[in-house]
């Protein structure tokens, strides 16, 4: 530790504070703050190789309790280093990812991007609760993925995210029960829903659909005000098996009959 601080203060500059302090080393520092330096306890938590993931994070979590608390997202990003947070990061700068202008903030737009993704790469009669143990084994997933694997899911991703944009525009993944409602904020678990769905389809399928956007928006718009099941599958309880399975039912069935009709 003494060892680190002292590297750190020798290398550093642009010290937001203790401004006086730029461009020094640890003997420079009053005597004071290096006494304070060499008596901080420290506290070290060991993880062992061979350390389940969710064991990890769980970990992560407990004793993520001072400072700036990290958000689910940040803590699957710091145990996923590598190919896993790098193409989450990747697809969260895609264009047609940013033209629907998910708030960045504390990695929110990458929790949009690990739950698509999720949800995409397993199919959901395999999901099992909680939701966040089903992303952090998912975003390990990532990892396994060969570079063809990872690029037709990018350009899949892409594809769903142009084809949510032709049909809804602004209103994409966003609960909409009236056509002079003010609109409402996007919602994860549509965006989750929807992307997936329009993921798997062909672009004949994609094509079409964006055909019929307007059936698309009424069958979505009565479904929201109709089905009380699905309202709160994308509302409350989301994580749950019976939420997850009703979502995706739900927005599959809607392209289904607009596909067939």
């Amino acid at each position: 530790f003494f060892s680190i601080c002292t590297g750190l203060l020798r290398s550093y500059q642009g010290l937001e504070y203790l401004v006086d302090f730029n461009g020094k080393n640890f003997k420079d520092l009053p005597r004071e703050l290096q006494r304070r330096i060499e008596e901080h306890e420290v506290t070290v938590y060991i993880i062992n190789p061979g350390t389940p993931g969710d064991v990890k994070f769980n970990l992560f979590r407990r004793i993520n309790t001072g400072g700036l608390v990290l958000t689910s997202q940040e803590i699957r990003n710091a145990l996923n280093q590598g190919i896993p947070a790098d193409f989450i990061r990747e697809l969260a700068e895609l264009k047609q990812f940013k033209e629907f202008k998910i708030n960045p903030k504390r990695a929110n737009d990458q929790d949009f991007v690990t739950r698509f993704i999720a949800f995409y790469l397993y199919p959901i009669s395999e999901y099992r609760p909680d939701l966040e143990t089903f992303l952090n084994d998912s975003m390990k997933g990532i990892g396994k993925l060969s570079e063809a694997d990872l690029a037709n899911l990018k350009e899949d991703f892409k594809q769903a995210l142009s084809t949510a944009w032709k049909i809804f525009e602004n209103d994409a993944f966003r609960k909409r029960y009236n056509a002079g409602d003010n609109r409402k904020p996007i919602n994860k678990s549509l965006f989750e829903a929807w992307c997936v769905t329009l993921a798997r389809l062909n672009d004949i399928e994609r094509k079409l659909l964006t055909q019929k956007k307007q059936l698309v928006k009424q069958k979505f718009t009565a479904l929201l005000n109709d089905d009380k099941e699905f309202e709160k599958s994308i509302s409350s309880g989301t994580g749950k098996v019976t939420m997850v399975t009703k979502r995706h039912q739900g927005i599959r069935d809607i392209v289904e009959q607009v596909l067939n009709d």
